[in-house]
């Protein structure tokens, strides 16, 4: 006769309600087990305790990581805020009563025309010192082999063996729709406006479209989108759902449906703009705004340039932005993938969540987005998608993600399939990782300068024409010693850093003793990375 098995409370028992522990018991009872989970908290030496999680939850990551939150705030409300435009709390809200913050315009236009005139003049020094000629004038192709421009007043002429056309695209605005040519103003005009847009009406649906949005609306300026057909086409649909539902509850307006059909000026200086409908042409809207700005597409700028000399054809005035090809993974869709794969064969893995940050801090809705007094709180804005063929063990065929930093996030994404096939994605710290190419071996300068610190303009001029300067010119180049031997971009560079703040630092020759002290900033970790020196034999992260 078989022994009888002996009977147990639990299949299962955890001991530690951490972590580790929280997880394996959601695993085992998933499988159908008994499980009983023992977690107790000893209290510190100082008498702390805490509840249910674990370290990680109660005294380690969470906490953690909402205190960097927080203490990453002192600077930006102390100094940044300041420089790009925001004062303190001096106004009051009228139906709150609460002090709020107020932008203002000239100042954050001033400081980013500044910044770019920095970035413009870094440009050329490094075109200089890679070798090349610059010339600020217009090019038209003239044969093959020739160009012509104009120097005061002077027509010249140029000869090469090959001709690059490089001229990129610039914003279009319709003519069919009257008035706009004359007052519609573009995204190459927002950055530079002198005075504040107000009221601003965006026609278009593109990510530029929505781009623009978005900051004028966190500006604390009424926004209207009027919307043709379909937020961001082409785009993965739910994703494209989900950047306008968070955008409608930043406080942003879509009209959708809707075609421009005249602009024209008020006595007020204000613009009264006619909408119709784009389906249902008896709908006919009058609106009146202060700016109206088009985001309607890009189209190349070879208007004047003959390029019927060289090897490739006019581009069409309105060309896809994007256009899918079998080679390349570069935005593809959801739908794209279930088309070629067979959506039996496609398993989509997908979350929505909200960033820890903004989950302890309860954002709230715009009002004019709540559906009742109750609907306060932001929906969760992040979407995260990972899309698998079943067919080939779960192999990844696309990511999608929607949140803050998606740049950031996605581009780590990218590299993971191919480093050297992969196109940065830009502005973003990460696509340095798509264009090293200096070695620590080789002995040239790794430090980012003439651009964008992280991004493609910084790494490519240094890599082509900044190398490290020779030692008479150390006064030049000031490298400042720190005690953890600290190189930053704010020491090699202080002139292109205008948001933070500028203390006094000793510039040391290179035959000992001081120059006179200059302006720099030595603090620059937010922005850029810094090497620490090895230290008794030990590595010194980066």
């Amino acid at each position: 006769m078989c022994p009888t098995p002996p009977s147990f409370d639990y299949d299962f028992i955890v001991i530690g309600g951490g972590s580790g522990g929280l997880a394996s018991a959601k695993e085992a009872a998933a499988c159908g087990a008994r499980v009983v989970v023992f977690d107790f908290v000893k209290p510190s030496t100082q008498g702390t305790h805490w509840g249910l999680g674990g370290t990680c939850v109660n005294v380690g990551c969470v906490p953690k990581k909402l205190m960097h939150y927080a203490a990453g705030m002192q600077q930006i409300l102390s100094w940044d805020s300041k420089k790009m435009g925001w004062s303190d709390f001096e106004k009051i809200d009228e139906e709150t009563g609460e002090p709020v913050q107020v932008h203002e315009h000239c100042n954050w236009t001033r400081l980013v025309q500044a910044y770019v005139k920095q970035l413009n003049f870094s440009y050329r020094t490094g075109l200089r010192a890679a070798g090349c000629t610059y010339m600020n004038a217009l090019a038209t192709i003239k044969d093959p082999h020739s160009v012509e421009y104009e120097e005061k007043g002077i027509k010249k002429r140029v000869t090469a063996k090959h001709i690059l056309v490089a001229v990129g695209g610039r914003p279009s605005i319709p003519d069919s729709v009257q008035g706009a040519q004359e007052f519609a103003k573009t995204s190459d005009d927002l950055f530079s406006l002198q005075t504040p847009p107000g009221k601003t009406l965006i026609v278009g649906a593109s990510y530029i479209a929505l781009e623009c949005a978005g900051l004028l609306t966190e500006l604390g300026f009424e926004v209207v989108v009027a919307v043709r057909s379909l937020l961001l086409r082409g785009f993965d649909r739910q994703c494209a759902l989900k950047v306008g539902r968070c955008m409608r509850e930043m406080g942003v307006t879509f009209m959708e449906g809707v075609l421009v059909e005249k602009i024209e000026k008020t006595q007020e200086e204000k613009l009264r703009v006619t909408l119709r409908g784009s389906l249902d042409a008896d709908r006919l809207e009058h609106m009146e705004f202060d700016t109206v700005l088009y985001a309607t597409g890009r189209s190349a700028d070879t208007k004047g340039l003959r390029c019927s000399y060289t090897c490739t054809p006019h581009p069409p005035p309105l060309h896809p932005p994007f256009q899918f090809l079998s080679v390349s993974s570069f935005f593809v869709t959801h739908i794209m993938l279930r088309e070629e794969h067979g959506d039996s064969n496609i398993e989509v893995f997908l979350t929505e969540f909200c960033p820890l940050e903004l989950s302890a801090c309860h954002r709230q809705k715009a009002p004019s987005s709540r559906l009742d007094e109750a609907d306060i709180d932001l929906t969760p804005p992040c979407l995260a998608k990972l899309i698998c063929l079943k067919s080939e063990n779960m192999k990844v065929i696309g990511v999608h993600f929607v949140g803050p930093n998606a740049g950031e996030v996605i581009q780590g994404m990218a590299i993971a399939a191919d480093f050297d096939k992969t196109v940065g994605i830009h502005p973003t710290n990460a696509e340095c990782f798509t264009q090293l190419s200096i070695t620590r071996r080789s002995g040239k300068n790794w430090m980012a300068a003439g651009g964008v610190f992280g991004s493609l303009s910084g790494s490519l001029l240094m890599q082509i024409g900044m190398p490290r300067p020779p030692e008479g010119l150390a006064s030049a180049f000031p490298i400042y010693p720190c005690r953890r031997r600290t190189a930053t971009l704010s020491s090699l560079y202080p002139a292109l850093l205008p948001l933070h703040q500028q203390r006094p630092l000793p510039r040391i020759s290179p035959r000992g003793g001081e120059y006179p002290p200059v302006s720099a900033d030595c603090n620059f970790t937010n922005l850029a990375a810094t090497y620490r020196a090895p230290v008794e034999g030990k590595q010194g992260p980066l």
